[in-house]
């Protein structure tokens, strides 16, 4: 069985927490380039994807093969809460860091209470 074959996709490790308005996926995804990411986004579902392409060896033969080219999917659900137009990502050393931002009105905010 080649290696093409046996790669499947896998989950990267992924934290998920809300701070200032906005909601923040940052998912561990190690040996992955800049350009070998993909994110998008269709109606409801966020998908990120990410492959991790290794140099095989040129002049030689492996002893001992372990580590493998990978491919990263994830798939998440977001509501009408999310403000598509300012989905945001960065990625930087194999962290990719994902900001969805709350729609205005879906912002917390304080009441004024009125009276005496």
């Amino acid at each position: 069985m080649s290696d093409e074959t046996r790669r499947k996709a896998i989950s990267a490790c992924c934290d998920i927490f809300e701070e200032d308005g906005k909601i923040l996926l940052t998912l561990e995804m190690p040996g992955v380039t800049r350009e070998g990411l993909d994110i998008s986004v269709e109606g409801d579902e966020l998908s990120i994807s990410g492959r991790r392409e290794l140099p095989g060896v040129k002049n030689g033969k492996y002893l001992v093969k372990e580590i493998r080219e990978t491919d990263y999917f994830q798939k998440y659900i977001i509501d009408n809460t999310i403000d598509r137009d300012k989905i945001e990502a960065a990625f930087k050393n194999g962290i990719l860091n994902v900001s969805l931002h709350l729609k205005e009105s879906e912002k917390p905010r304080q009441i004024t209470i009125k009276g005496e």
